[in-house]
């Protein structure tokens, strides 16, 4: 199969039709593939009849065929006496295609570049918070009283029909890069989902998971990650609750593994991702010979990361207490191979579509243990479909340098740390040497009388464009200023990063330069002084110079650090408001294109 885009046109083309799509690279995960024409489907919506159709589906595996499907989380009541129901679901308990064999798709860079910007726009969860704090309330007392240690409650976030399903996984692929995503269409139904989570890897006798417990959200540049990081790795919570569900692993594993060979490989390994930071450990056994999809899938389904501890006490809990039944949420997407070898994934950050009753739903939750703070927790939870609702994918990374006479680069070791530092932190590819063997090409392009404005434009796959202009003479004495009346918002991570994903200082820039003013500057949601467009602010205070504080939702600038770094420049941060603006002495804009220049603000908002 050519690309991504023909796939999901393939699919939309069947009636039945699963792709499993690697989006983050490691030794394990490489392949992305695509599972068309079924030669049957095997599905059950009643419990009694799902050990048989798991056996339908072990069948045909023996026989050469290749399955690829889901069980829904609901599927796990049937394989423990204690859970069993006669309740019939109207979502399938199980479904599998069974395929001749899958197609490998190419990945293409570019194409995920172009991707759209699609976003799903929230309707309403189905608890409000007042419900939400009740059951956690619920959830405690039966910590207290030694039922569970652990639950992991969750509840649907419903959202507006976003319309092309094709476009939307496009756009949300790129927004949270993952191993383990899944497109699934049956029926009047569509799964996408965006795991980063392993259920179990399978080849032959050797079995693998990684369970993920434990969340915090991700920093604005690389100094807060780092903090964010170490904080999270060291959370007593966050560590206790990764390694109880290690321990419930373990213990599943232990039942249909060879005496002994249940190892834990890794304890409390952070994976980075573009919205948040997971806690991860590894477990990896050896399994016993002869054993049966029914004994596997009995033993170990649903994931202990998403139940709670001791696993069955925690799901009669879960199955009482929550409003619905989850589906697809927390359960499994998959396939097996005739070679013994299977791979699933834990259907977290997964969306359903019914594209009959134009509804779109999508499962969130957290592990509560008995010190778990409800607000804390629901923001956790509200964190974890943030990808749902905003992308970073398609912007390129900036830097704009000042080439003096005699071509040489102005402050570019300021430039250097600041484009490797946004690099590291959006995982871009990275090559120092590159980077500079470039701009000394590029420069002797160049006129040594004459100054110039250097512009690098840098993909995510490493490409580097570079171009110039003349400088222009500054021929303004006068430079006049304004307030937007736009407020920014000092939680957008674009706002520490110069990138392409600037629309608003874009536009509100070209405004200000068509009514004659030299810059504009910004405010945030709390009408703290920001920024200008494309220049830092400082103001004059008696014998003091003043800037805002990063931490208001602001480009730590080159000029800015150069000044800050000047032992005879007393500047100094901090927090500034309009009134400052108006009362200060006098008012500065700058960058490493035209340095520090005294401007008149004649207005605000």
């Amino acid at each position: 199969m050519k690309n991504l885009k023909s796939a999901l046109k393939s699919i939309n083309s069947q009636k039945n039709a699963v792709y499993l799509e690697t989006n983050r690279f490691d030794r394990n995960n490489k392949e992305t593939l695509l599972f068309l024409k079924p030669i049957k489907v095997i599905t059950c919506f009643k419990g009694k009849d799902l050990k048989e159709k798991i056996e339908e589906v072990e069948s045909e595996i023996n026989k050469g065929y290749y399955a690829a499907g889901f069980l829904s989380y609901e599927a796990g009541y049937f394989f423990e006496e204690a859970l069993s129901t006669k309740r019939k679901y109207q979502f399938p308990l199980l479904w599998f295609g069974i395929y001749k064999h899958p197609l490998k798709v190419k990945q293409n860079f570019k194409e995920s570049q172009k991707a759209p910007k699609v976003f799903l726009k929230e309707a309403a969860p189905n608890i409000d918070y007042k419900r939400y704090k009740a059951d956690i309330k619920k959830v405690k007392r039966h910590i207290e009283c030694g039922d569970v240690y652990q639950i992991n409650y969750t509840f649907k976030d419903r959202f507006c029909y976003p319309g092309d399903w094709a476009e939307l996984y496009m756009s949300l692929r790129n927004s949270q890069k993952v191993a383990y995503s899944a497109v699934i269409k049956f029926n009047n139904q569509i799964i996408l989902s965006f795991s980063p989570e392993l259920f179990f890897r399978k080849n032959k006798n050797i079995i693998e998971t990684y369970p993920m417990k434990g969340t915090l959200k991700r920093g604005k540049d690389i100094k807060e990650d780092k903090q964010n990081i170490l904080q999270l790795k060291n959370s007593v919570k966050d560590r206790s609750e990764n390694l109880m569900i290690v321990d419930l692993l373990r213990n599943d594993f232990g039942r249909i593994s060879e005496t002994g060979s249940v190892k834990t490989k890794e304890l409390f390994k952070i994976e980075k991702y573009e919205t948040l930071l997971q806690m991860i450990s590894i477990v990896r056994a050896k399994l016993k010979k002869d054993l049966s999809l029914n004994q596997l899938l009995g033993s170990v389904f649903p994931c202990g990361s998403v139940t709670g501890a001791p696993k069955i006490r925690a799901m009669q809990i879960i199955k009482d207490l929550e409003k619905e039944p989850r589906g697809i949420y927390t359960g499994s997407i998959g396939y097996l191979t005739p070679k013994k070898k299977a791979v699933f994934n834990v259907a977290i950050r997964t969306i359903v579509l019914d594209t009959l009753k134009k509804k779109v739903e999508m499962g969130i939750g957290s592990g509560i243990v008995y010190d778990s703070k409800v607000e804390s927790e629901f923001q956790e939870c509200l964190l974890k479909a943030d990808f749902t609702k905003k992308t970073s994918s398609g912007f390129k990374l900036i830097e704009t340098l000042l080439v003096k006479r005699n071509k040489k680069i102005d402050l570019l070791g300021y430039h250097l740390k600041r484009l490797k530092n946004s690099l590291k932190y959006f995982d871009f590819c990275y090559n120092e040497g590159v980077i500079k063997d470039k701009l000394q090409k590029h420069l002797k392009q160049l006129n040594n009388s004459k100054s110039y404005k250097l512009r690098l434009l840098y993909s995510k796959a490493g490409f580097l464009i570079i171009s110039h202009s003349l400088l222009k003479e500054n021929l303004h004495k006068d430079l006049k200023v304004v307030i937007s009346e736009k407020r920014m918002n000092s939680n957008d991570v674009f706002l520490y990063h110069k990138t392409t994903n600037r629309s608003i200082y874009d536009n509100e820039y070209k405004k200000a330069i068509k009514n004659g003013l030299a810059e504009i500057l910004f405010l945030n949601e709390h009408k703290q002084v920001t920024e200008g467009a494309i220049s830092n602010i400082i103001i004059k205070k008696k014998r003091y110079y003043y800037t805002p504080p990063l931490s208001c939702g602001l480009l730590n600038g080159v000029y800015r650090q150069y000044l800050m770094n000047k032992n005879n420049f007393p500047l100094k941060e901090k927090i500034l408001y309009k009134k400052d603006l108006l009362k200060a002495e006098k008012i500065f804009i700058c960058n490493s294109l035209r340095g520090l220049r005294e401007v008149k603000l004649i207005s605000g908002q």
